[in-house]
């Protein structure tokens, strides 16, 4: 699966996987986005999501914008580039994870549709 998922993200849009994973974050939310919803969403820390748009902010995918409400949290924006690029390259993705899952038994397929629902859980009753 890597060596596909790598096919992936290398080509014009010279992104890796944390990078497409905070665009298809940004890209599903509704509403303004600010760094945090980022992290938990991922759950990762804040500076790790801050380092990743900079990143992204760089190559033209993001715009921050000053908050009204927090000086200290910048409103996240996807750019038409961000876009393009997660609705080209996240179905691919999700197309390589399901025939790498569909590769498995279906004992472990449950077994790990068990644990994202564990993943899942247990970031929802974080605080």
């Amino acid at each position: 699966m890597a060596v596909h998922e790598s096919s992936i993200t290398a080509r014009d849009w010279a992104l890796n996987r944390p990078e497409l994973d905070v665009l298809v974050v940004l890209r599903h939310r509704k509403g303004p986005v600010i760094a945090r919803h980022v992290a938990e969403e991922l759950g990762v820390s804040q500076a790790w999501v801050s380092r990743m748009l900079r990143k992204l902010e760089e190559r033209g995918y993001v715009r921050r914008e000053a908050n009204a409400n927090d000086r200290r949290a910048a409103i996240i924006t996807m750019t038409d580039s961000g876009r393009e690029v997660v609705d080209e390259l996240f179905p691919e993705r999700l197309r390589i994870e399901a025939e790498a899952l569909a590769g498995l038994g279906d004992e472990r397929a449950s077994v790990i549709a068990a644990l994202e629902r564990l993943v899942a859980t247990l970031k929802a009753h974080q605080g």
